[in-house]
């Protein structure tokens, strides 16, 4: 077997490694996304999925967001990682937060720094976050945020199955909730 073979042989043996790394994480993670819908209790549904995505993706926080009945305002109604500090800082109307309530479209924000339409408060804790609406049947009841510590780059997977959460949670909530 000469050089080229070998040198051809492992960098299919790595895209296959690597190949079937990214497929059980898919499972493992459509597997968890599934199991959301059938809790019972609404009230679990949001720490039950951030406790599941910072196992799963190994996150410095993340966090649910829905607006508050009586003041519309956006509140955690789950979160893990988020200092006390961020939690304060509130919802600017312009935004991540309610940009994407108010849109329905998720955000990827890859480098806080680099972003210039980010506010300079959060790069302090967070680097990268992803932000996603939970809209069921038209309806939007919330956010699904999740933050890296350090610029992170969302891959295509990564996203498709952040949306697949996200929709998850919201079809769990608004099933149990009537909405």
């Amino acid at each position: 077997m000469d050089t080229n073979t070998r040198v051809e042989q492992g960098v299919e043996l790595g895209l296959e490694s690597a190949v079937e790394s990214l497929l059980e994480r898919a499972v493992r993670v459509l597997a968890v996304a599934t199991e959301i819908t059938t809790i019972k209790n609404p009230e679990d549904v949001p720490l039950h999925v951030v406790r599941c995505l910072m196992r799963e993706f190994g996150l410095q926080a993340a966090s649910v967001l829905r607006p508050d009945p009586s003041t519309g305002e956006l509140c955690f109604v789950a979160e893990m990682g988020v200092p006390p500090e961020v939690r304060h800082l509130g919802f600017r109307p312009s935004g991540t937060a309610w940009t994407v309530f108010k849109s329905g479209e998720p955000q990827f924000v890859e480098n806080v720094v680099q972003d210039r339409s980010q506010s300079s408060d959060i790069s302090t804790y967070f680097q990268s976050y992803a932000c996603l609406p939970l809209e069921y049947r038209k309806s939007l009841l919330g956010l699904l945020f999740v933050n890296y510590k350090d610029p992170h780059v969302f891959d295509a997977m990564e996203r498709q199955i952040l949306i697949t959460f996200a929709s998850q949670t919201a079809a769990a909530l608004g099933g149990l909730t009537g909405t």
